[in-house]
């Protein structure tokens, strides 16, 4: 079977990935769903919040561990989808590793309006500790960081299947 690129799916918190990854993922015969949460969350002793300043070697870290991760299934023929705030410091490690293995990385970047991550973050079970600032912040570093940058944005807010549309055109581009 053929090596498979990796699709990262990426945004701010409440953007929408992780539903969108895995609705990816149900799409295709051979899928993989890897969200970046584990690789922080897999961190016992010493956790840094990721957000913060000091956190820039142990999230380098992560997202390497990641991308080495994600590097078997697409070479044994699996569609492997990364979820997670991928930022274009983050995406060129994720190339920098996989292409060195000979994979392809493709990204989309999940771009709601801000007052609907705000919402949706806010909104959420699990407490992160992040205040309606904070989310407010990180969109606002996706939107300009990916103004710039040549990865495809989706800003729907429309439907699961719609979004899910949207983001595989984005990845046949």
């Amino acid at each position: 079977m053929a090596a498979q690129p990796i699709l990262v799916v990426s945004g701010p918190p409440g953007a929408g990935k992780t539903t969108i990854a895995g609705q990816l993922a149900a799409r295709c015969e051979l899928s993989v769903h890897l969200a970046t949460d584990f690789f922080y969350a897999a961190i016992r002793r010493g956790f840094i919040p990721p957000w913060k300043t000091e956190a820039a070697r142990q999230n380098e870290v992560a997202v390497r561990a990641a991308a080495r991760a994600a590097a078997p299934f697409a070479r044994a023929g699996y569609v492997t989808i990364v979820d997670g705030v991928v930022l274009p410091w983050a995406l060129a490690i994720y190339r920098e590793e996989l292409t060195r293995e000979g994979l392809a990385v493709r990204c989309a970047v999940l771009l709601p309006e801000v007052d609907e991550v705000v919402r949706r973050s806010l909104g959420r079970t699990e407490d992160h500790g992040l205040d309606e600032a904070v989310y407010r912040e990180m969109h606002r570093q996706f939107a300009t960081a990916f103004q710039v940058e040549t990865e495809p944005v989706v800003r729907q807010t429309a439907s699961v299947t719609e979004t899910t549309d949207a983001v595989l055109a984005a990845f046949a581009r």
